[in-house]
């Protein structure tokens, strides 16, 4: 609880047996479900071994509301993907490793105003999807008789 406190980190406690209560766990939860049925559709493994790809694939693909990925609001840094690891990308010959401490630091300092950019981007996209939403609600009019 001190090392929340400390590191600014609000904790939201839910019950373990009612995902229900947490509406973005169940979202998340869903898309993770549906994805590992898809890998596993065409693959002969278990849902265990495939769980990982998934993960990897969630965390590190932008999302439309705040243009982001959920790796990048956590560590500030894009993730090295494991193809790049292999490859000579123009991201791995620009590495310098004298560099990579001061650089660190720096997306460090500057991740508090990503995510702020990134939340100010999610309240527009909800605006827009409830301006969307409401253009289809016809009002409706009741008389009531005396």
């Amino acid at each position: 609880m001190a090392w929340c406190k400390k590191l600014k980190i609000q904790q939201n406690f839910t019950a373990v047996g009612n995902p229900q209560a947490n509406r973005q766990t169940e979202v998340t939860n869903r898309t993770i479900l549906q994805h590992l049925k898809m890998r596993l559709e065409g693959a002969k493994s278990s849902w265990v071994e495939e769980l990982p790809g998934v993960l990897w694939a969630y965390r590190t693909t932008p999302r439309s509301s705040t243009g982001e990925t959920p790796f990048c609001l956590v560590y500030g840094t894009e993730p090295i993907i494991p193809a790049e690891i292999g490859e000579e990308t123009q991201r791995i010959s620009q590495y310098d490793a004298a560099n990579n401490q001061r650089e660190r630091a720096f997306d460090l300092t500057m991740i508090e105003e990503k995510r702020d950019t990134a939340y100010a981007k999610l309240l527009h996209h909800k605006g827009l999807m409830m301006r969307s939403y409401n253009q289809k609600i016809k009002p409706r009019y009741f008389q009531v008789e005396t």
